[in-house]
């Protein structure tokens, strides 16, 4: 096991696999042998791996099955010359659901069993266990790839047909997107796993078998915080349009950067959002207020999503009325909006609305219009069918659908989510 593996990887990972990995091993059984793994994990950081192992053995009798203690039992094994206990270990951890073969080939803990003839009946077991699980997505390319809708039962993740409403692939993955030219899912361990639309497995990844290695523009170009002054009720630009300076009677906030927002240009004059401490509205870089946004909001913010030169905001009114308006004054959705509608999460311009007495809309932002209208049905997010490779962020001509996840438990469990469409179709497969 290379020097981090412990420390980092088992300590950050086990943790969560802990907390929210409903068919971890700790999750089955914790109580009655949680103490030894603990202890072995201790010895293990320690270097004393006999006794390590022995902890370890001794969780397994009591039906501790989680992959990970498997592995660095199999490394203690390994280290101390039980190469067949090593081979044992490292073996139930590939059927608990370890895929990791990088690692496996490069842990140094495990340099011993590499040199041992049963390291090619483990490598099998790795190749077999990767067929396996390209068994379970056999049937997807027959299916339209678009058709392939997950669908969520007791935590897990499988594929549906649209078309047919059937199961094309049982539920026992987690994390399972909707299918392009290929989709991304993890199993039973932390490893993300991209698959093909003819089923077979490209690569599996993992996101922290190593430091993250940034870079830095080595000289990037710095704007310094805009700074409050007395004495005029507008804004001053530098030569990059960057704001430099602002009068301090829009003070809402104690950070001065969130007093104003980033400007632009309506009618090729530069303007800006200002935030008094009760008031919000637009002016000129002299002060002067657009119409229709003298101060006579509690709140505006730019709607970016909006295409065209015309520019949109969002409001909140002094009735604490929420909607859109223009810069010529004409206004969209006014009171039907349930909540500030920009959220960092979203990757696209369809958000979720939620308000205060629990009813849910899903709106468009570019059109300011409701996909779906407040109702009682609880939506928790929002997803997407789409053409093309596995990107994080598609481009918006190979989105081909979208699709808004509903989670019908009060609690919020996560344990039997489904999909809907905008004609609020529910994709559950039939029994």
């Amino acid at each position: 096991m290379k020097s981090s593996l412990f420390k980092t990887f088992c300590g950050t990972l086990f943790t969560l696999l802990a907390l929210f990995w409903p068919f971890s091993g700790h999750a089955q059984n914790s109580k009655t042998y949680q103490n030894d793994v603990d202890s072995a994990r201790l010895y293990q950081e320690d270097h004393h791996y006999e006794k390590a192992l022995v902890c370890y053995k001794r969780s397994f009798k009591k039906k501790n099955i989680d992959l990970y203690d498997y592995y660095n039992a199999s490394c203690c094994a390994s280290l101390t010359g039980n190469l067949g206990e090593a081979s044992e270990f490292l073996s139930k951890s590939i059927a608990q659901g370890y895929l990791n073969r990088e690692w496996m080939e490069e842990d140094a803990d495990l340099a011993a069993l590499r040199l041992d003839p049963r390291w090619m009946r483990i490598r099998k077991n790795m190749d077999d266990a990767l067929k396996n699980i390209e068994k379970k997505f056999s049937k997807i390319e027959k299916v339209n790839a678009t058709d392939l809708i997950p669908f969520q039962e007791n935590s897990r993740w499988g594929y549906m047909d649209r078309a047919t409403m059937k199961v094309v692939v049982a539920p026992e993955f987690w994390k399972l997107t909707f299918m392009g030219d290929c989709a991304t899912f993890y199993y039973k361990d932390d490893g993300k796993i991209q698959l093909g639309r003819d089923g077979k497995i490209r690569k599996v990844t993992y996101s922290n078998t190593g430091p993250a290695i940034g870079t830095a523009d080595p000289d990037p170009i710095r704007f310094a915080d805009p700074a409050p002054i007395s004495g005029f009720k507008g804004f001053m630009l530098d030569s990059f349009d960057k704001v430099v300076a602002f009068s301090d009677i829009y003070n809402r906030s104690e950070t001065p950067s969130f007093n104003i927002s980033e400007p632009f240009k309506i009618n090729g004059e530069f303007y800006l959002i200002a935030h008094k401490p009760e008031r919000s509205g637009i002016i000129a870089k002299d002060g002067t207020p657009l119409p229709h946004f003298d101060f006579v909001h509690t709140n505006l913010s730019r709607n970016t999503r909006v295409t065209g030169d015309l520019k949109w905001f969002y409001f909140t009114d002094t009735n604490n009325e929420k909607g859109f308006i223009n810069e010529r004054g004409e206004v969209k959705l006014k009171g039907e909006l349930l909540d500030y509608p920009f959220h960092r999460y979203d990757a696209t311009w369809v958000t979720v609305q939620h308000g205060d007495d629990d009813r849910r809309g899903v709106l468009d932002l570019r059109k300011m219009e409701w996909i779906i209208k407040p109702q009682s049905l609880r939506i928790v997010g929002i997803n997407y069918s789409y053409k093309g490779d596995c990107v994080p962020w598609p481009r918006e001509s190979d989105i081909v659908e979208f699709y808004f996840l509903v989670d019908p438990t009060i609690e919020n469990d996560g344990t039997s989510r489904y999909y809907i469409d905008k004609n609020m179709t529910e994709f559950r497969p039939k029994k």
